[in-house]
């Protein structure tokens, strides 16, 4: 339903709250400006005010939500006075805080995935260039070093990272499939994610950090 144009709230914010639940349910290609600047309160010559376009507002939301969570992560992975088994706890708390809180975010990348994700590309030259030193290759290097150190086990720090990422990020994006197959309500499932930090955790204890490193 339409907000009242007269509402109070920033204008900008309000056309992104809109936008982002159009671009989550309908993907870029189905979603209408007309009707975000309807739900948003505001004629489509405001929302061309913010936003130059609708490309431009789409590209917006998502790096909004990725520099959001990657100004969180990055930070922490490069506190070398913490433990790295401290550090990389932390970095799947903060995913799964995260994600937990933005349910939009997983549909919004689901939509660009399922078209290839033609704007990533722009989406992630916004987010190194909002997140200060923001480096793949620095977070492959910080692992190898790790590994050298005998804090984590030897092996390919790509794949390292894809075992974070996937631990964390992936009951979010295929809850529809979970709840699906497990037989779960919303309310149930939200109750298995709640042990999901305890299960990560125990899991990198016995897969990835040293004897030592769990010491």
């Amino acid at each position: 339903m339409p907000r009242p144009a007269d509402q109070t709230g920033d204008t900008r914010t309000r056309i992104m709250e809109a936008a982002s639940s159009h671009f989550a349910e309908r993907g870029f290609d189905g979603a209408r400006t007309q009707a975000i600047a309807d739900e948003a309160g505001v004629n489509k010559a405001m929302l061309y005010y913010h936003f130059r376009d609708k490309e431009h507002l789409y590209i917006e939301i998502l790096s909004n939500n990725l520099i959001e969570i990657f100004s969180q992560i990055f930070p922490t992975f490069l506190q070398q006075e913490l433990p790295v088994r401290e550090r990389l706890l932390r970095i799947a708390a903060a995913y799964h805080l995260f994600l937990s809180t933005h349910p939009q975010l997983r549909a919004l990348i689901l939509q660009e995935l399922a078209v290839g994700g033609p704007r990533l590309g722009d989406v992630l030259e916004k987010v190194k260039g909002s997140v200060p030193g923001l480096d793949i290759e620095q977070v492959f290097m910080g692992i190898r070093s790790l590994m050298d150190s005998g804090e984590l086990r030897q092996g390919d720090p790509r794949q390292v990272l894809l075992h974070l990422l996937s631990l964390t990020i992936f009951p979010f994006f295929a809850r529809p499939l979970l709840e699906t197959i497990w037989g779960l309500s919303p309310p149930e499932f939200e109750e298995v994610m709640k042990d999901r930090p305890a299960a990560v955790a125990d899991l990198l204890d016995q897969g990835l950090f040293t004897r030592q490193e769990v010491r």
